[in-house]
């Protein structure tokens, strides 16, 4: 009873032993049988299994936490800026201003250009608040791409991301890193 329902949030299997029927017939004699048979099953369930995907999982990865803005309009001149030089091989771009000025919105238009023109283009979205954001974000790319390795959590995931990017086989890419930064006048 209490993982009904499970596979509606989360896609898994469940295996259970049950050791009584109706509240009229609930008694602990038979828990540890039901125990014992529900974990035999499951352990005949995972050698008997072959998981549809192996190795790692092939992309492109679209992996950006904010739907596209579909009443985003202006910007023409600065989004055309955007996307000539990201045709560019090894392009890095930065988007400056006071905050509320739609930064974000131009990142997000643009993000969402190529993914539309260019859907072999693999796109991951960082956070780059604070440290941790910014080792959050790539952990969460590095287990959606399922890198392996990336579950490990002494693992260096931003080593193993790097190798896993610069890998021939992981196609063409695109990193759009948010950040704020203040600036105190003094």
């Amino acid at each position: 009873m209490k993982s009904g329902g499970i596979w509606d949030i989360f896609p898994c299997v469940v295996i259970k032993g049950a050791c009584d029927y109706a509240d009229s017939h609930k008694t602990k004699v038979w828990q540890r049988y039901a125990a014992a048979t529900a974990a035999t099953c499951m352990r005949t369930f995972l050698d008997n299994w072959i998981p549809s995907q192996t190795g790692q999982c092939t992309g492109p990865w679209f992996y950006v936490p904010y739907p596209e803005n579909e009443s985003f309009m202006g910007r023409e001149s600065i989004l055309q800026k955007l996307q000539q030089q990201s045709m560019k091989p090894a392009s890095k771009m930065a988007l400056n201003g006071l905050g509320g000025i739609g930064k974000t919105q131009i990142a997000l238009a643009h993000v969402y250009w190529p993914h539309k023109t260019s859907p072999d283009v693999s796109i991951f979205w960082v956070h780059a608040h604070n440290a941790e954001k910014f080792r959050q974000s790539f952990v969460s790319i590095a287990q959606e791409c399922q890198i392996s390795g990336s579950f490990d959590p002494k693992a260096d995931i931003l080593l193993l991301l790097k190798r896993w990017i610069e890998r021939k086989e992981s196609g063409r890419w695109m990193i759009r890193t948010s950040f704020l930064a203040c600036r105190r006048n003094q």
